[in-house]
């Protein structure tokens, strides 16, 4: 009904007419939820052990490097699940 409305030409790649959600962002957010968990517990630790100096250092290079895997992964599962178009 909502195409009607837009007028989509036969053939056209829409994001109404294709209907599936971006499933690589959705698992992107999910990795980075479980990944930033995992950062803060590092950045506790490190807290606890060496002083508060040093644990922002250590908790924002493990947020950089889970902020670049968690994309590869992502697309890595959503490729393998043929969730890509």
């Amino acid at each position: 009904m909502l195409e009607r409305v837009l007028r989509v030409r036969p053939g056209a790649t829409t994001f109404l007419a294709r209907r599936h959600p971006m499933w690589v962002l959705l698992i992107y957010v999910v990795l980075m939820i479980a990944g930033d968990v995992v950062d803060v517990g590092i950045g506790a630790v490190a807290s606890n052990m060496w002083g508060d100096p040093i644990s922002l250092p250590i908790f924002l290079a493990c947020y950089f490097i889970t902020l670049a895997l968690a994309w590869v992964v992502a697309v890595k599962i959503a490729e393998s699940f043929k969730l890509t178009t």
